[in-house]
């Protein structure tokens, strides 16, 4: 069992109860909270699209997607996922 299972555990026994729970990205997380709401912050999801595509990217498809991921701060779910299916279909 991980230490996120063991500090999830101690948590709960305390009296804390999870409604939702926004990660960093890591796996093993993201593994112990799959029973609730789980979301990986925003400030992460952008830096693992920046680690692939670069902050310069130099491709066309990696301009327009950077475009898109830069969007993800001010837009909500709904806009933030027309973008990125109107990119995935072109």
């Amino acid at each position: 069992m991980s230490n996120y299972y063991y500090g999830r555990k101690i948590l709960e026994d305390r009296g804390w109860i999870f409604t939702a729970i926004v990660v960093d990205g890591r796996r093993g997380m993201i593994k112990v909270f799959n029973d609730i709401p789980l979301q990986i912050c925003q400030f992460h999801q952008m830096k693992i699209v920046t680690k692939y595509l670069t902050r310069k990217p130099e491709t066309k498809a990696g301009k327009e997607l950077r475009s898109v991921m830069l969007t993800l701060s001010h837009t909500n779910e709904k806009e933030f996922a027309l973008l990125l299916t109107t990119y995935n279909k072109k």
